[in-house]
């Protein structure tokens, strides 16, 4: 794509994967309504085309430490995936992009949104190559 190297242009056949995690969370990371619109926000701030309405899920399961939110949006060459575990007040984001964004406005609105003592983030940059590994 002519020029391609805007935020939410593709990527000129490179992906970007973005990961972060989030440690002793205070802010509402049990919240379907936050989760919900975060994930919109964040697509926004990529300055990436939706694709799909989040969808989520509150897991309930025995055992009550590991309860908590996954959320999934699409957006275009875009996929983003949050699992919240608001009793071990601890959550993880995980961006796949086929179009570029900055990491560090993900992460400002992360830290708005859901503050945390402390965060982790790394960025994986991807090639995409078509070809399987014995061509």
């Amino acid at each position: 794509m002519e020029g391609g190297n805007k935020e939410g242009d593709p990527a000129d056949d490179k992906g970007m994967h973005l990961i972060i995690e989030a440690y002793k969370c205070t802010g509402p990371i049990d919240s379907l309504e936050v989760i919900y619109s975060l994930l919109e926000e964040i697509l926004k701030v990529m300055n990436v085309k939706q694709v799909t309405k989040p969808i989520l899920v509150y897991n309930k399961i025995k055992r009550v430490r590991d309860m908590g939110i996954t959320g999934f949006i699409s957006g275009v060459f875009t996929h983003i995936v949050i699992h919240s575990f608001p009793n071990r007040r601890y959550f993880f984001l995980d961006i796949m992009s086929f179009s570029r964004f900055n990491p560090d406005l993900v992460m400002e609105l992360l830290k708005e949104e859901l503050p945390a003592s402390s965060y982790k983030k790394s960025l994986i940059n991807k090639a995409f190559n078509c070809n399987s590994p014995r061509d």
